[in-house]
């Protein structure tokens, strides 16, 4: 954020908009450099995302670089493998296994988070199955325009 003071529970709301808008909001900027209007991106209090029950993790444990097996208040558990979803600036920095292993529950919002801002949604991590594939592909974008911008800024 670029200015002011806001709650950590929204700041991570705000976040976690930006980096599943991360490719989108790139485009944005481009386009408004060239003088077009932006395209319109989605905010993040609608849309099929956010209607969803509400989950906690109750407890994880590592069974395997860069995988957690992760506890649901529900009694569900599902074996999570993070790898292909490490990119972009705030998850690519997990690629490190000692960063990604000091992954802790924070109890005030009962989900994995990690020492660099790293989160997820609970019930993106209770549903991991039904989201892994956008998460992977978004991650792909993200590492793309990672690429692009350090090509354009080492020209």
């Amino acid at each position: 954020m670029l200015a002011g003071k806001v709650p950590k529970r929204q700041q991570r709301f705000v976040e976690a908009w930006i980096e599943l808008h991360q490719y989108e909001l790139l485009q944005n900027w481009r386009y408004l450099q060239n003088g077009l209007p932006p395209d319109r991106i989605a905010p993040l209090t609608k849309g099929p995302h956010m209607l969803h029950a509400i989950y906690r993790v109750t407890n994880f444990e590592a069974v395997a670089p860069y995988t957690l097996r992760v506890q649901f208040n529900d009694g569900v558990e599902q074996t999570i493998d993070f790898q292909p979803i490490m990119a972009g600036k705030l998850f690519a920095p997990l690629r490190d296994l000692a960063l990604f292993n000091q992954v802790k529950l924070d109890p005030e919002v009962h989900t994995l988070v990690w020492p660099n801002g790293a989160d997820f949604d609970p019930a993106t991590l209770h549903d991991w199955h039904d989201h892994v594939e956008e998460l992977t592909s978004r991650a792909k974008q993200w590492a793309a325009s990672q690429f692009k911008e350090a090509q354009t800024t080492s020209d």
